[in-house]
């Protein structure tokens, strides 16, 4: 069985000559025989780079210590966002940049290897 997580974000995008934000969900999926892909990028809203390297190098590293201090075997994962009505009407799909993702992205992490419902109302 697959498990996901899920924890909201803000994903901010331009329309024009306005930027426009919007609340959105960041997900993460327990991937089953990953191989040597610990994560996997998927999904219409991206993550830019430098980004997707900090994700890799420090916030899935730092899920994986956990982990092993709880003598749990760390997952693999597809991680991807929501895209919302308003973004996906954009010329442009959004582009997760920075590290305002952080937060979000490690408690989808733990949601999804854990078995938890991060609660809507955060």
């Amino acid at each position: 069985m697959s498990t996901s997580g899920r924890a909201k974000t803000v994903i901010v995008f331009q329309r024009g000559q306005n930027a426009e934000a919007v609340i959105s969900s960041v997900i993460a999926s327990v991937r089953t025989n990953a191989g040597k892909d610990r994560l996997c990028f998927t999904g219409v809203v991206g993550f830019e780079p430098k980004t997707r390297e900090h994700i890799e190098k420090i916030i899935l590293p730092l899920v994986e210590r956990i982990f092993r201090h709880l003598h749990l075997e760390p997952d693999s994962y597809d991680l991807s966002v929501a895209n919302p009505g308003a973004a996906s009407a954009a010329e442009v799909p959004p582009t997760i940049t920075g590290f305002s993702a952080d937060v979000p992205v490690f408690l989808a992490f733990l949601a999804a290897s854990l078995g938890l419902e991060a609660r809507e109302d955060l």
